[in-house]
């Protein structure tokens, strides 16, 4: 028998299986099932079987884990050997144990789980009811649904952000700049303004960033002023009609770029920035007394530490747009994984196996999941607020979290109004909360109804996508250095489209449009 057959035959079973399921949505639970589960952990994450609120639910279920755990650096490998070998646990957990493409190329080896979620997972569908990215991020090219994904808590919707030299500003009597043509006026007189950190060297750089690419640290939070929708976690984009794009042959695209050559030329940006390592640009702009850079992007104030510097809001550009790209999927759900967990065809018992799982994507269990358990690492005020309580020595907040928890490895979701009631100590886990005070302020200039979403490629579309996009991005980068040292952009424009062109651009926009039709249909 066929796996494809064998696996119909129990998506047929577990159909004819739901007439015994309750009104509130879980089964009448007959006897104890044993599951083999497979967990790969950051090295930090005790054995789960050990954490209390494993042991917990297990009891309120009646399903009985025999946990292997692995780590994530010693994964890869053993993972290879399952699939090869066909010797697969009944269910694989956590963030870090499955690719996109590990379960898109052995789709015959996992159990479809959309009818089992509707019938026995109502935690599960609030999620989807709240965040409905997290169902369809995990919808297959073949439309069936083979893991369940997370919300991680406390995430902003943006990602990195512009802080300005405050301090610089005052010395110089300038105003906060509200367009692009002011924030370059700015930096001019940032370059020109004499010993503004006071350390009696001419060590001052007026703008820096670590690359062109970053999200988070990089120049791309300014295409926004230039009325192109970055979507983050790519390249592309949809226009007004739902047509994919490739943001880097639009037109606002190529004045950003000789915006960031007129930077350039005029020696207001880092002469190293596209050639300095992320330690090099760390080391520029993490000091907290006698600062060099006068702007810069970085992830919140609580990378910089340094209370010169304030949140510069997105400036309006030369066409009037004044926005800040935004994608709450990508960074809620996983920014680059959405598979959590997965049920294969040697599981025993999937219904119960997701009755069992259902319960990490409640409101009791959720935020337990990801931070650990009430008492040891979660503690709840007069109130009714949630906080993080004090580690144990030699613990920060973060590695405590990824001790008694699995933090963003974590299988679970932590609902709007879980997440409304935490409270953050002042340095908090993940992310801090000048972080998401910082990103309030940028959610007026955001637009996410362009983002391109995540969409699933068949093996074939990935194989072909992985030889044009290595052409495509090759030549994007090539030019993009280029013409931002070097200028050039307008006259070699022409001769750029031609070569993305011929490099395939037509034919990559033509997959992602493919899929994304099917994922819309």
């Amino acid at each position: 028998m066929s796996r494809k057959l064998l696996s119909c035959i129990l998506a047929l079973m577990l159909t004819l299986g739901c007439i015994s399921i309750s009104a509130a949505g879980a089964a009448d639970a007959a006897e104890p099932v044993t599951i083999k589960m497979t967990a790969v952990l950051h090295p930090n994450t005790q054995n789960l079987g050990e954490l209390p609120i494993y042991q917990a639910i297990s009891e309120k279920t009646g399903v009985n884990i025999e946990w292997t755990c692995y780590t994530s650096n010693d994964w890869s490998e053993k993972k290879n050997l399952m699939f090869a070998s066909g010797d697969l646990p009944d269910a694989f957990f956590g963030r870090y144990a499955l690719t996109e493409s590990d379960i898109q190329a052995n789709t015959d080896y996992f159990v479809a789980l959309e009818d089992i979620i509707t019938a026995q997972c109502p935690n599960i569908q609030n999620m989807y009811a709240a965040y409905p990215d997290a169902a369809t991020v995990n919808v297959f090219a073949d439309g069936h649904t083979y893991a369940v994904g997370h919300v991680m808590p406390a995430r902003p919707s943006t990602y990195g952000a512009i802080y300005i030299n405050q301090a610089w500003l005052d010395a110089l009597q300038l105003a906060t700049p509200t367009t692009i043509d002011e924030l370059t006026d700015v930096l001019r007189a940032f370059k020109d303004g004499g010993d503004l950190n006071g350390d009696g060297d001419a060590n001052e750089i007026p703008f820096t960033i670590s690359d062109l690419d970053s999200v988070n640290f990089g120049s791309r939070i300014f295409l926004g002023s230039f009325g192109v929708y970055d979507s983050i976690d790519s390249w592309l984009a949809l226009d007004d009609e739902g047509n994919v794009i490739y943001n880097p042959v639009q037109e606002g695209y190529r004045k950003y770029i000789a915006w960031l050559n007129t930077l350039y030329s005029e020696q207001l940006m880092d002469n190293e920035a596209l050639t300095h390592d992320f330690a090099g640009f760390k080391a520029k702009t993490r000091l907290t007394e006698n600062e060099i850079i006068g702007l810069q992007v970085c992830w919140s104030l609580d990378t910089i530490n340094n209370d010169n510097y304030t949140l510069l809001l997105p400036v309006t550009g030369p066409d009037g747009d004044q926005m800040i790209s935004a994608n709450s999927t990508y960074n809620k759900l996983g920014t680059d994984n959405y598979n959590c967990f997965s049920i294969t065809i040697n599981n025993p018992d999937p219904e119960a196996t997701m009755r069992w799982v259902d319960e990490f994507y409640s409101d009791e269990y959720g935020i337990q999941a990801y931070y650990g358990a009430y008492d040891s690492a979660l503690g709840v005020n007069e109130n009714g607020e949630i906080y993080q309580l004090d580690p144990p020595d030699d613990y920060t907040l973060n590695s405590w979290a990824w001790t008694v928890g699995m933090n963003d490895n974590f299988v679970g979701y932590v609902s709007k109004e879980i997440e409304s009631k935490l409270v953050f100590n002042d340095i908090y886990s993940t992310t801090g909360r000048s972080k998401l005070d910082d990103d309030a302020k940028y959610l007026p200039y955001t637009d996410e109804s362009h983002n391109f979403p995540h969409v699933t490629l068949t093996q074939e579309e990935n194989e072909e996508i992985a030889l044009l996009s290595t052409d495509i991005d090759s030549i994007r980068s090539e030019y993009a250095a280029r013409w931002v040292t070097e200028g050039g952009v307008d006259e070699q424009w022409d001769e750029y489209l031609g070569r993305l062109n011929d490099a395939g651009l037509t034919r990559y926009l033509e997959i992602y449009q493919t899929a994304y039709q099917r994922l819309k249909g």
